[in-house]
């Protein structure tokens, strides 16, 4: 049996009733990884939407679907309210159109989707930035902590603009060195 992954940053969003032809999609958020499920119902959806992120890779679907179902409460299995879509029926419960005519039932489904990042995948790529300054010294005592603190930011934004994010030592106005910045990565 192979060792399955735990899905542990992930958001289910209700999209709810569309035709598939004015669907707008979905996607774009902090998320890197996103599905979309289709129903009659909103379980249907959900389902749906669950198959097909199962299919991305070897997750622990069960884990997944259990605390989507612990946030979110039971996904009902009620279908679409016809009458809120101004569909009439005939006395045997079947679709018809304005004239009393049998017809087929509009095609709308509920959408259910879910984003989510891989396991450590927020991390990977993040970099930690540490900057140190010690105000002890004559250049902020003389120009003001404010001042001189003020200087020494809008230079080193200047240096990461022109030259990129890197170590670098932390000079005050006189050259002396008061501190340090430190990139590290996660």
């Amino acid at each position: 049996m192979s060792k399955t992954t735990r899905i542990t940053e992930f958001e289910v969003c209700d999209l709810g009733i569309d035709h598939p032809d004015y669907f707008q999609g979905f996607g774009g958020s902090r998320y890197e990884n996103s599905v979309v499920g289709i129903g009659t119902s909103i379980r249907e959806a959900l389902d749906d939407a669950l198959e097909t992120l199962a299919q991305y890779g070897n997750y622990d679907m069960e884990d997944l679907e259990e605390r989507i179902l612990k946030e979110h409460g039971e996904a009902p299995d009620n279908q679409i309210p016809w009458e809120d879509y101004d569909v009439q029926f005939d006395e045997n419960g079947d679709p018809i159109d304005e004239e009393g005519n049998p017809t087929e039932y509009p095609e709308l489904y509920y959408y259910i989707g879910i984003r989510w990042d891989e396991p450590g995948e927020d991390q990977d790529n993040g970099r930690t930035i540490t900057l140190t300054i010690n105000t002890g010294n004559a250049a902020f005592t003389l120009n003001g902590e404010e001042y001189e603190t003020a200087r020494i930011l809008r230079d080193l934004a200047e240096r990461i603009t022109d030259n990129g994010l890197q170590d670098r030592t932390i000079r005050d106005i006189n050259g002396n060195s008061v501190g340090k910045l430190t990139v590290t990565d996660n």
